[in-house]
């Protein structure tokens, strides 16, 4: 059995809103990320993914959460700039999310 989840309402980080469907005939890598855990390596292999897959079709929604432990505490432009800085991350960083609950 498989689910639709096309009309599955998401956030860019400027507040805009789109469907998953938005991204119909993309492969999507939908990925909780944070900026103060012991994964936040994951910023530099997630772009070397997008630099190599983008082009083909690749979409990675990264969707920051701070449920876990405090571990994403700061406001969207400061997630982006510190992955930017960081990790030279062009993909997209979306609105933050609750994955409790």
């Amino acid at each position: 059995m498989t689910t639709d989840v096309s009309n599955t309402e998401i956030f860019t980080s400027d507040k805009k809103s789109l469907k998953l469907g938005d991204f119909e005939g993309n492969v999507l890598l939908i990925v909780n990320v944070a900026s103060y855990c012991g994964n936040t390596i994951q910023y530099k292999d997630l772009q070397k993914l997008h630099d190599l897959y983008s082009n083909k079709g690749l979409k990675i929604l990264a969707f920051p959460c701070n449920d876990f432990g405090n571990q994403e505490p700061d406001s969207l432009d400061e997630i982006k700039n510190f992955c930017s800085t960081n990790f030279g991350v062009k993909f997209e960083i979306f609105d933050k999310v609750h994955a409790k609950g």
